[in-house]
Order: C-alpha cells, then sequence, then structure tokens
C-alpha cells in the first residue's frame, strides 16, 4: 500500500508541475468601424498569440479568428461583420480567447 501512495504522490507531483500558467484580460471592448465590430483586447501575457470566439447577446450571432497584435500591448480581431443595413445588438457580447499555450478564458464585454 505504501508503495502505491509513494506512485500516486510522484503522480499528482508530475501533474502540478506540467500545469500551464493561465492568463486574464486587463481590458476588452468593442468598436464600430465602417458598419463593423472591432474586438480589442488587453491581455496581461503577450508573448501568446490568440484566437477568439465572440458571441451576440443573443447567441443568434458568433465570430471567430485569430487576434492580430495591436498598438501599446492590445490584439485586435478582423472586423466582425453583419449584413449590409443590419445593426449590431446592444447589451453583454459573450467571449473567449484561445492562448497558444492551451490554456483559455471567458468573459463578457458590453457594446
Amino acid at each position: 500500500m505504501k508503495s502505491f501512495a509513494a506512485v500516486a504522490m510522484a503522480a499528482l507531483l508530475l501533474v502540478a508541475s506540467c500545469a500551464r500558467e493561465g492568463f486574464s484580460v486587463s481590458s476588452a471592448r468593442l468598436e464600430e468601424t465602417d458598419g463593423a465590430l472591432v474586438f480589442r483586447f488587453a491581455p496581461t501575457d503577450t508573448e501568446l498569440d490568440y484566437d477568439f470566439i465572440v458571441s451576440s447577446p443573443s447567441g443568434e450571432l458568433t465570430w471567430s479568428g485569430k487576434a492580430e497584435r495591436g498598438e501599446a500591448g492590445y490584439f485586435v480581431s478582423p472586423p466582425l461583420e453583419i449584413t449590409e443595413g443590419a445593426s449590431f445588438e446592444k447589451g453583454e457580447y459573450s467571449f473567449i480567447l484561445y492562448g497558444s499555450n492551451g490554456t483559455e478564458l471567458s468573459d463578457t464585454v458590453l457594446y
């Protein structure tokens, strides 16, 4: 039984040492430009690359893609577009960010 406990403890230590460090976002916003929204966010880890999913308040519209490095530590999405003549819903948009190290973060942003 003692050998099982030793193996279990070694496995636990190995898993703990492989844990990936997460990230947070100090600022996130949606800006309307030229009839589209642009999602801007400032992650605490600017060394990573980020993919994103942004969903409208109703959940009927979803955009995904790869964020580009912007200015002053911000990352920027390509334009999030909708049908010409339609307007973007006001309210709380949800987003998920996927860091290139395998970590992810979910949050919301008001528009």
